[in-house]
C-alpha cells in the first residue's frame, strides 16, 4: 500500500508540474506572437514614412536647383550687358539720341518680370518653412512611439521576471524530488553509459546550472560535505607554475562578453590558484595546454570550492592519461578514431588513408574535451554533461560522429594534408549539437570499448575487460582438456570394441551404440581443421593489408630491383662472354676472385668434404683455417653446386634476392622509428646512392676541360670507382650500391640479419613495459639472440655493431625512475639478461676462431682516418661523408621526439665517433662496414628534413622556391651513385682470357682436389687455380694476406724467389727440395714464363699443360 501511494503521488507531482510548464508555454507563446506582430507593423510604418521622405526631398532638391540655375543665367545676361555699355563708354563716347532711348524702353519692359522673380522666391520660402514644421512634427511622433515601445519591453521585462520567479518557485519545490530520482538513477544503473538515457528521458530539454552543481559531484562520486575551502594552502612551486599563468592570462576569451571586466582578473586568480593547488597536491600528475579550459567549464557553474574539487577529481580519473608525462596512451587510443571511421564509413576511411591523415588533429578535442574548440558555453556543458554520464572513452566517439557528420563536405575537399587539416580543424562549431551526441551514442553501443581496444592493445579503464578474457581463455582451456579426454575415452573405447568383436560377434549392438562416440571425434578433428584454415586465412589476410598499405613502397621496391638485378649483372661480368674472355667492373675486380677462392673450395676444392669448422681450410695460404665470415659464400656454393646452376646465375640470384630481403628490411626499420612511408622510401634512395663530395673534383675538371681524347665517363677511372679519390689526395666514404651491396657479399647477407636484429631490439625499447607481457618480450630477445649469434660467421663487422649498439641502448632505456616497479625492472633485466646470455653462447665459439689473426699489430688500433693525408679533419669528414653527414647531423631533432629514440641514436652517434678514431683491421676502409650502421641513421634524418621542408607553406616566391631547392639537394646527394653506376656501364676489366678459363676447366678435371700449388708471382689474384679450380695455394695474393693479418713465413717467400730467381748451388738444391716435401707441394703454376730455367734443368718436373703463357708442372723427384 505504501508503495502504491508513493508511485500516485510521484503520478500527481508530475501531473502539476507538466500543468505548470504547460501554462508557462502557452503565455510564452501568446507573448512571442504579438511582438510579432508589433514588430511588423512598425517595419511597414517606418519603411513608408522613409519612402515619403525621399520623394519629398528630391522634389525640393530638384525646384531649389531650377530656381539657382534661373537666377544665376539673369545676373550673366546682366553682367554681360555691363561690360558691353563699358566698352561702348569707351570705344564710343558719342552715342545717337535714338539708340539711348530704345534702351529705357527696353528696361521698362523688363521690370514685371523682375517683379513676378521676386515673389516667387517668397512663395518658396514661405513652402520650405512649411516643410520644416511637418518634419517636426514626424520626429515627435517618432519620439513618442519609440517611448511607447520602451514601455512595452518594461512590460515584457516584468512579465518573464514573473515567469522566471514563478518556475524558480515551482523548481525550489520540486528540485528534492528531482534529486532523490537523480540518486535512483546513478545507484541503480551499473553501467555508467545508461545514466546518460535515464537522465536525458528526466531532463529532455537539458540540465541548468543548479542541477549540474548537485549531477556532476554524484557522477563523479565526489560529496559536497568533503569540500576544503582552504586548498590553497597545497600551493608549492612546480615546473608548470609560468606555463599555467601564461595560458591564464589568454584564457576566458570565449565568455568576456556575458562578464563583467572588472571581475576577469578575479576569475583568472581563482582559476590560476586551482590548477596550481592540484598540481601541488598532486605531484604525479603534469600539466598540459588546455587544462585550465576544463577548470573554467567547472569554475563557471560549480564555483569554487566545489569546482577544485571536481577538478581534482577529474585530473585523477577521466582525463588521468592526459596527465601523464607523455601522451603516447592518449596517441594510442586515437587510432581508435580510425578504426571507427573504418568500420562505418569505408569511403571516408580510404580517402583519409589517401590523404595521409592521422587522427592527430582530434588531440586537441579529446585532451580539453572540446572546451578549447568550441565557443558556445552551453554546448560545452552539454558534451560535459554527456562525457560525464556515459564513459571516459567517450570523447574519442564524439570526434568520430563529428567527422562522419561531415562526410559529404569532406569528400568534396581536395585530397591532400593540409587542406582536409585544416578542414577538420572547424568542425567542431557545431550546429545540431542533440544529432551529433545521439550519433556518438549510437557509435559507442555498436563499437563498444570491449570490442575496439584489444586491437590497440590497452584498456586502462575497463578491468572488466580483461577478466573477461581470462575466463575465455580458461574456458577454451577447459574445452580442449575436455576434447582431450574424450578422445583417449574413444580411443579406449574403440580398442575394447574390437577385442570383442574378435571374441564375440554378437556384440554388434554395443558397437554400433558406440558410433556417436566417433561422429563427436570426427567433428572435433573438423572444428580443428577449420579453426587452422582459419588462421591461415586470417594470415594471408594480413599479408595481403600489409600489401595494400605499403604499396607505394613495393612498387619502388621492384623498381629498385629491376635496376639493381641489371647493375647485378654488369658487375658479375666474367661469366659473360665477351671476345671469348670475361670482364667485369672495377670495384668487383679485387674482391670477386676472392670469393670466387671460397665458392670453388667449397664446390670443387679443398673444402668440398669438410666435417666441422677446425677442418676449413683457406685456400690461398696452406696449412691454415678458414678464419672468414664465409656463410654468404657457402650459401652460393650450395646454390650452384646442389642445384647444378651456373655460377653467374647463383651471383645474380643470390645477390638480388639478398637486396630485396635488405631493401624491405630497412624500409620497415625506418618505418618503425618515423611512422612515415615518403620519408622511408627517400631514405632508402639516400642510403643507396648517396655518397661524398668527390664529384666536386670531376666538376672542377670539367670546368677546367678535358683531354680531347677522354670523355667524362671514361675519365672517372681517374678517381677510382667510388669517385671518392681526387687525383692529389684522398677521401674516404664509397657509395653504398657500388663499394658494399654488390662487392661485398658477405656484408649484404649480414646487413639483413644486422637490420631486423636492430628492428627488434627497437620493439623492445619502444614497448610499454608496464603494460607488456614477460612471455612476448621474451619471444622477442629469443629472435634476437638467435639472429646475432648467427652473425660472427656471416658478417663479423655486423656481429661487433649489434654489439656495440645493443649493449649500449639496452642500459642507457633501463627504467632506472622511481615511477617503475621492481616487476618491471625484474622483467626488463631478464629479457636483456636472457639476449646477453643467449647470443654470446652462439656466438662465442664462432669468435674464438678469429682470436688468432686478431693478436696481431696491425688490427685494432687508434689511427684517426684523415692521418697522413690532411690536416684539417672536419673539412675531411664534410668532404668524405657528403650533404647526408652535413644535413643528418643537425636534422637528428627531427626524428629524436621520445626519449627512448635519443638514447637509441646516441648509440649510433657514439659507434660513428668510434668507427673515424680506432681502425679494426689492417686496410682502414673496412672500417665503412662500420660507419654504413650510423650512416643509415644520418640519411633518415635528412630524408625527414627533405620532407619537412615540403611541408612548409610560405608566402610569394618563397613557397614556389621550396620544391626546386629539396630536387637540387637530392641530386647533390645520390650524385656519387649515378656516376658510380655510369662508370660501371662503360669501364670494365677483363678478369679471364680464354686461357686462364681453360687452365681452370683442366686442374679441376686432371688435379686432385686437396692438391698443393706453388706460384713463382705471389701478386697474380687471378690465379685460375684456386678461382676457377678451388685448389689450394702455398702463398697467395699478399694483400689479401695482408688484409687478413697473415705475414707470410721466410720458408714459404724462399719458394717463390727460388722458383723465380733460380738455383746456383748443390746446397740450395737440397733445401729447395725439403721445402717442397715440407710443404708436401704437388704443382707448380707458372704465369709468363717467369720460372728460371735452372729449376727446370736441376729437377725434371712434369709437364702436364703449357700454352702460350702458362705452365702447369707436377712436382716428381727422383
Amino acid at each position: 500500500m505504501n508503495n502504491l501511494k508513493q508511485k500516485l503521488n510521484t503520478s500527481d507531482s508530475n501531473q502539476k508540474i507538466n500543468d505548470v510548464n504547460q501554462k508557462i508555454l502557452n503565455k510564452n507563446k501568446e507573448t512571442n506572437e504579438r511582438k510579432q506582430k508589433e514588430k511588423a507593423k512598425n517595419k511597414r510604418d517606418l519603411h513608408e514614412k522613409e519612402q515619403n521622405l525621399k520623394k519629398q526631398e528630391t522634389n525640393n532638391k530638384k525646384s531649389e536647383t531650377e530656381i539657382d540655375l534661373n537666377t544665376i543665367a539673369n545676373q550673366s545676361v546682366v553682367n554681360k550687358n555691363k561690360i558691353i555699355d563699358q566698352k561702348n563708354n569707351r570705344n564710343y563716347p558719342k552715342k545717337n539720341e535714338k539708340e539711348n532711348e530704345k534702351e529705357k524702353e527696353n528696361e521698362k519692359n523688363n521690370e514685371p518680370k523682375k517683379a513676378n522673380e521676386k515673389e516667387e522666391k517668397e512663395k518658396e520660402k514661405e513652402r520650405e518653412k512649411e516643410r520644416e514644421k511637418e518634419r517636426e512634427k514626424e520626429r515627435e511622433r517618432e519620439k513618442e512611439k519609440e517611448k511607447e515601445k520602451e514601455n512595452e519591453k518594461e512590460i515584457e521585462i516584468e512579465i518573464e521576471e514573473e515567469t522566471e520567479e514563478e518556475q524558480a518557485q515551482e523548481n525550489e519545490y520540486n528540485l528534492e524530488d528531482y534529486k532523490e530520482k537523480i540518486r535512483s538513477i546513478i545507484k541503480k544503473q551499473p553501467n555508467p553509459e545508461q545514466i546518460s538515457r535515464k537522465l536525458k528521458n528526466l531532463f529532455p530539454k537539458g540540465l541548468n546550472d543548479e542541477l549540474r552543481k548537485f549531477v556532476w559531484p554524484l557522477l563523479l562520486g565526489v560529496s559536497t560535505d568533503e569540500l576544503d575551502p582552504n586548498f590553497e594552502k597545497h600551493i608549492i612551486e612546480h615546473k608548470d607554475t609560468k606555463q599555467v599563468r601564461v595560458d591564464i592570462e589568454r584564457s576566458l576569451t570565449k565568455f568576456i562578453e556575458n562578464i563583467d571586466p572588472d571581475k576577469i582578473p578575479v576569475i583568472r586568480n581563482t582559476l590560476e590558484t586551482i590548477i596550481n593547488s592540484i598540481l601541488s597536491k598532486n605531484p604525479t600528475l603534469n600539466y598540459f595546454q588546455g587544462f585550465h579550459d576544463i577548470c573554467t567549464c567547472f569554475l563557471f557553474v560549480c564555483g569554487k570550492d566545489l569546482g577544485f574539487k571536481l577538478c581534482e577529481k577529474m585530473s585523477l580519473t577521466f582525463i588521468g592519461d592526459s596527465m601523464k608525462p607523455t601522451f603516447s596512451v592518449i596517441l594510442k587510443y586515437l587510432s581508435m578514431i580510425n578504426l571507427l571511421i573504418k568500420e562505418e564509413d569505408v569511403e571516408v576511411y580510404k580517402f583519409l588513408t589517401k590523404a595521409k591523415m592521422e587522427p592527430i588533429f582530434a588531440t586537441s578535442w579529446v585532451l580539453t574535451l572540446f572546451s578549447y574548440n568550441i565557443n558556445n558555453f552551453e554546448i560545452v556543458k552539454q558534451i560535459f554533461d554527456f562525457i560525464l554520464s556515459t564513459h571516459p572513452l567517450m570523447p574519442f566517439y564524439l570526434s568520430t560522429a563529428l567527422v562522419l557528420e561531415n562526410r559529404n563536405a569532406l569528400l568534396k575537399k581536395q585530397c591532400e594534408f593540409s587542406t582536409i587539416y585544416t578542414f577538420l580543424q572547424k568542425l567542431p562549431k557545431i550546429s545540431n549539437i542533440d544529432k551529433v551526441l545521439e550519433k556518438s551514442y549510437l557509435l559507442f553501443q555498436i563499437h563498444h570499448p570491449k570490442k575496439i581496444l584489444h586491437q590497440i592493445d590497452i584498456d586502462p579503464y575497463s578491468d572488466d575487460f580483461e577478466k573477461e578474457n581470462k575466463k575465455q581463455n580458461n574456458e577454451n582451456k577447459k574445452e580442449n582438456k575436455n576434447n582431450e579426454s574424450q578422445n583417449q575415452k574413444i580411443k579406449n573405447t574403440n580398442t575394447n570394441n574390437n577385442n570383442n568383436n574378435k571374441n564375440n560377434n554378437n556384440n554388434n549392438t554395443n558397437m554400433n551404440n558406440q558410433n556417436p562416440n566417433n561422429t563427436n571425434n570426427t567433428n572435433i578433428n573438423t572444428k580443428n581443421n577449420s579453426n587452422k584454415n582459419s588462421k591461415e586465412k586470417k594470415l594471408v589476410n594480413l599479408f595481403l593489408m600489409e600489401i595494400k598499405t605499403h604499396s607505394t613502397f613495393f612498387i619502388t621496391a621492384t623498381i629498385v630491383t629491376i635496376i639493381f638485378s641489371i647493375l647485378s649483372l654488369l658487375h658479375f661480368l666474367p661469366y659473360m662472354s665477351r671476345t671469348e674472355s670475361y670482364y667485369t667492373a672495377k670495384n668487383c675486380y679485387g674482391d670477386l676472385p676472392f670469393h670466387l677462392n671460397i665458392i670453388k673450395s667449397f664446390t670443387k676444392g679443398i673444402n668440398s668434404e669438410w666435417g666441422s669448422l677446425k677442418d676449413l681450410q683457406f685456400p690461398i695460404y696452406s696449412g691454415t683455417a678458414l678464419v672468414y665470415p664465409f656463410i654468404a659464400d657457402f650459401h652460393t656454393a650450395l646454390i650452384n653446386g646442389g642445384c647444378q646452376c651456373t655460377l653467374q646465375a647463383t651471383l645474380v640470384v643470390t645477390t638480388v634476392i639478398e637486396f630485396c630481403c635488405l631493401l624491405t628490411l630497412l624500409y620497415f626499420f625506418f618505418q618503425r622509428i618515423v611512422r612515415n612511408q615518403i620519408v622511408s622510401l627517400i631514405t632508402i634512395f639516400l642510403v643507396i646512392f648517396g655518397g661524398g663530395f668527390g664529384w666536386v673534383y670531376i666538376l672542377k675538371d670539367l670546368i677546367f676541360g678535358l683531354p680531347e681524347d677522354e670523355t667524362l665517363i671514361m675519365d672517372l677511372n681517374k678517381y677510382d670507382y667510388n669517385f671518392k679519390i681526387a687525383k692529389n689526395k684522398e677521401l674516404f666514404w664509397f657509395p653504398f650500391v657500388d663499394a658494399t651491396l654488390i662487392p661485398q657479399r658477405s656484408a649484404l647477407l649480414g646487413y639483413c640479419l644486422a637490420i631486423f636484429v636492430l628492428t627488434l631490439i627497437y620493439h623492445l625499447i619502444s614497448a610499454n613495459w608496464i603494460r607488456i607481457k614477460f612471455k612476448s618480450a621474451l619471444k622477442i630477445a629469443i629472435l634476437a639472440s638467435l639472429l646475432t649469434g648467427l652473425l660472427p660467421l656471416t658478417h663479423t663487422y655486423s656481429y661487433l655493431v649489434i654489439a656495440f649498439i645493443t649493449s649500449i641502448t639496452l642500459i642507457l632505456n633501463f627504467p632506472y625512475s622511481k615511477k617503475y616497479s621492481l616487476q618491471i625492472k625484474k622483467k626488463y633485466f631478464l629479457t636483456i639478461l636472457l639476449y646477453a646470455v643467449l647470443s654470446n653462447i652462439i656466438a662465442f665459439p664462432q669468435l674464438f676462431l678469429f682470436m688468432s689473426r686478431v693478436s696481431s699489430d696491425n688490427f685494432i688500433r687508434f689511427e684517426p682516418i684523415w692521418k697522413n693525408e690532411w690536416t684539417n679533419p672536419i673539412l675531411y669528414i664534410i668532404l668524405s661523408f657528403g650533404p647526408i653527414f652535413l644535413i643528418g647531423i643537425f636534422s637528428l631533432p627531427l626524428i629524436c621526439n621520445t626519449g627512448y629514440k635519443t638514447k637509441f641514436f646516441i648509440s649510433f652517434i657514439l659507434l660513428f665517433i668510434f668507427s673515424i678514431l680506432i681502425m679494426l683491421q689492417p686496410w682502414k676502409y673496412d672500417n665503412i662496414k662500420l660507419l654504413n650502421f650510423p650512416f643509415f641513421i644520418l640519411a633518415l634524418a635528412t630524408a625527414r628534413f627533405l620532407v619537412f621542408l615540403l611541408d612548409i607553406r610560405l608566402e610569394g616566391l618563397l613557397d614556389c622556391l621550396i620544391t626546386p631547392l629539396v630536387l637540387i639537394l637530392c641530386i647533390i646527394i645520390i650524385l656519387p651513385g649515378l656516376l658510380s653506376m655510369a662508370s660501371v656501364a662503360v669501364n670494365v676489366s677483363e678478369l679471364f682470357d680464354q686461357e686462364l678459363i681453360q687452365i681452370g676447366e683442366f686442374v679441376s678435371k686432371n688435379t686432385e682436389k686437396n692438391a698443393l700449388f706453388a706460384v713463382p708471382d705471389t701478386n697474380f689474384h687471378r690465379n685460375p687455380v684456386t678461382t676457377l679450380a678451388g685448389r689450394q695455394l702455398l702463398v697467395g695474393q699478399e694483400g689479401w694476406l695482408w688484409s687478413h693479418g697473415i705475414n707470410a713465413d721466410s720458408e714459404r717467400r724462399q719458394v717463390a724467389t727460388y722458383l723465380s730467381n733460380g738455383i746456383r748451388q748443390d746446397t740450395q738444391k737440397t733445401y729447395f727440395q725439403n721445402l717442397f716435401l715440407k710443404f708436401n707441394i704437388t704443382y707448380i703454376m707458372d704465369s709468363d714464363y717467369k720460372i728460371h730455367s735452372s729449376i727446370i734443368e736441376h729437377f725434371n718436373f712434369l709437364k702436364i699443360w703449357e700454352s702460350e703463357n702458362y705452365r702447369i708442372f707436377r712436382v716428381i723427384f727422383n
